[in-house]
């Protein structure tokens, strides 16, 4: 069985091969591949261009993507992603003729554009705020991926960066203990770096922020981090997210599931316990953060999609038959009993 990937890579092969042979015979010209996985490679003395073949797909979006790394004895320098063959071809080609990577960059707006434009908005924030100079600032990319992740940090604030202002408005995901709270954005760049100068290193409630800003809305999750009752919060949210889960789901569960969930937060277990799902079971825990580790207790109640009966497990894979998903005074001393556990 032959993927698309396959055909994307011997299509650019063959234009790779009928772009370099005319002008240069000391240029290797290679593909290699299997299932999914494929590449075409240019090499000369020292350099080489390697060039990963993807198939883009959103919705009815269906082309192929090119994923290319500029290597110098053996060492990444730069990357590039775009959907453009000619761009991939004619870059490649000037980077295996010995062309600088400022070269590269002044000629083609796609290679390290990410990285470049991080650069850019971290030059102009401290521009127009010094103060955010005291910051720690990280920048990371997963390798391979030619994407890269920019992160500012502050005592126990922090902001990540959310839009690059590529196709929408730059916009920062603004953090308190490592929490996502509340996003910012706009176009106004040294407006966006006073509101990050007053976060990170003023200090500023996210009430007061949003008072000064009409365009910012921070959420009732930021409020509870401002009330001092963080892990509180983000156990409700997570019980607000789950309830939108089961919302789109449409099986013969799902009234009674919901009423059950509805019943569950009348007594205020959405402010003790993590609520969560694998598939269509709804799980329950004492985790701080999304996301369980093997070590951590949970409560697991798992439904039956052809009958109104529920199975209650834990971490220790003892089991409780309950043969009406509805809410009951067993299961009320089981949750009271977990809520002892301590937050990890």
């Amino acid at each position: 069985m032959k993927f698309e990937q396959e055909y994307i890579a011997k299509h650019l092969h063959e234009n790779l091969q009928r772009y370099f042979t005319k002008k240069s015979e000391s240029i290797q010209i290679l593909i290699e591949g299997v299932g999914v996985h494929w590449n075409c490679k240019l090499k000369s003395n020292t350099r080489e261009t390697k060039i990963h073949c993807f198939e883009y797909r959103y919705y009815k979006d269906i082309k192929p993507e090119y994923l290319i790394s500029f290597e110098e004895s053996g060492q990444n320098k730069a990357w590039g992603r775009t959907y453009n063959i000619e761009e991939t071809i004619h870059s490649a080609g000037e980077w295996i003729n010995n062309k600088g990577i400022d070269y590269l960059y002044g000629k083609y707006e796609f290679i390290d554009w990410y990285k470049r434009k991080i650069q850019e908005i971290e030059k102009l924030l401290i521009e127009s705020k010094p103060q955010l100079k005291e910051t720690e600032r990280r920048t990371i990319s997963p390798w391979g991926s030619g994407m890269y992740q920019y992160y500012i940090n502050f005592k126990n604030r922090s902001c990540e960066l959310n839009g690059y202002g590529k196709e929408d408005p730059i916009s920062f995901k603004m953090q308190w203990d490592s929490c996502d709270l509340f996003v910012v954005e706009h176009h106004n760049l040294s407006l966006l770096a006073e509101v990050l100068k007053k976060w990170l290193i003023d200090e500023i409630e996210p009430s007061k922020l949003e008072s000064q800003y009409d365009w910012i809305d921070v959420g009732q999750l930021a409020k509870h981090y401002e009330n001092g009752e963080g892990i509180k919060g983000e156990f409700i949210e997570s019980w607000n997210s789950i309830e939108r889960f089961y919302k789109e789901i449409n099986e013969n569960f799902t009234p009674k599931v919901l009423n059950l969930i509805s019943k569950l937060r009348q007594k205020k277990f959405d402010e003790k316990l993590r609520a969560g799902q694998s598939l269509y079971t709804f799980i329950l825990s004492r985790s701080r953060r999304h996301g369980l580790t093997q070590e951590q207790n949970f409560i697991a109640l798992t439904f039956r999609i052809d009958k109104d009966e529920m199975i209650v497990t834990d971490q220790e894979e003892n089991e409780l038959f309950v043969n009406k998903v509805e809410y009951s005074e067993e299961l009320e001393q089981i949750f009271t009993n977990f809520t002892k556990d301590e937050v990890n």
